[in-house]
C-alpha cells in the first residue's frame, strides 16, 4: 500500500497494521525484481519507523504509529541484506546511498542484535541472547555475506554461532527429522524466557 511521501508498506494479517518483517520481505523481493521505486518507498518507511538504535519498531499502525516498540532481528537481516542487493542493483546513483545505509543497518545489528562475546543472534534488540534466541532468525548465509560486504570477521563468527545453536538444538531435543524448535537457549533447551504469541 502506498503511504505519503513515497513510503510503501506491506500488509500484515490484520491490514490496517505493518510488521517489519513485512518490510524486509518486501525489500528483498523488489530489490531482486529491480523495482527501485517500490524498494526505496520500502526503506523510507522502515527508516522513518525507527527506534533509538536505529531498527524498525517491530509493529506499525498502518502508515504510521508505533504498535510494538524495537526491533525484531530477522527484519533488520532481511532489509540489511536487501540494501546489499540495491547497492549491487543500482550503486549511488540516486537519492539513496544504500552502501552506507546498509554499513549503518549491518553495525546497528552488530551492537545491539547480537549479544556481546557469544556472538549468539538475539531476536530483537532489546531482549534475548543466550537464553533466548530464534533459529528461524538465523540467516548463515547473510552474515557472511555482511562479513565479505563489511570485511568484518565478526560476522562468521556469528554465521559459526548460529550453526552450534542449531546442532544444539538438535541434540538436546532428540530431534525427528531435524526439525529445530523456534524459541530456545543457545544450548539447544527450552527457554522459560519464551515469549508466546510471536
Amino acid at each position: 500500500e502506498a503511504c505519503a511521501n513515497g513510503r510503501f508498506r506491506v500488509k500484515f494479517d490484520d491490514r490496517s497494521q505493518t510488521v517489519s518483517e513485512g518490510i524486509g520481505y518486501g525489500m528483498l523481493l523488489s530489490a531482486y525484481a529491480g523495482d527501485r521505486t517500490l524498494f526505496d518507498g520500502l526503506w523510507n518507511y522502515y527508516k522513518d519507523n525507527r527506534n533509538g538504535n536505529g531498527v524498525m519498531n517491530w509493529k506499525i499502525n498502518g502508515c504510521s504509529g508505533t504498535l510494538g516498540s524495537n526491533g525484531a532481528t530477522d527484519s533488520e537481516v532481511d532489509a540489511a541484506m536487501a540494501l546489499i542487493v540495491a547497492d549491487y542493483q543500482w550503486g549511488a546513483t540516486g537519492s539513496i546511498n544504500y552502501k552506507n545505509d546498509a554499513k549503518t543497518l549491518i553495525t546497528a545489528i552488530k551492537n545491539f542484535e547480537v549479544e556481546a562475546g557469544s556472538y549468539v543472534l538475539k531476536p530483537g534488540d532489546q531482549f534475548g541472547g543466550s537464553n533466548l534466541t530464534n533459529a528461524s532468525y538465523f540467516a548463515p548465509g547473510y552474515f557472511r555475506t555482511f562479513a565479505t560486504y563489511m570485511n568484518d570477521t565478526f560476522w562468521n563468527n556469528v554465521a559459526d554461532k548460529t550453526y552450534v545453536v542449531i546442532n544444539n538444538n538438535l541434540t538436546v531435543n532428540n530431534a525427528a527429522g531435524g526439525l529445530v524448535s523456534d524459541w530456545s537457549t543457545a544450548s539447544g533447551s527450552y527457554s522459560s524466557s519464551a515469549r508466546h504469541g510471536e
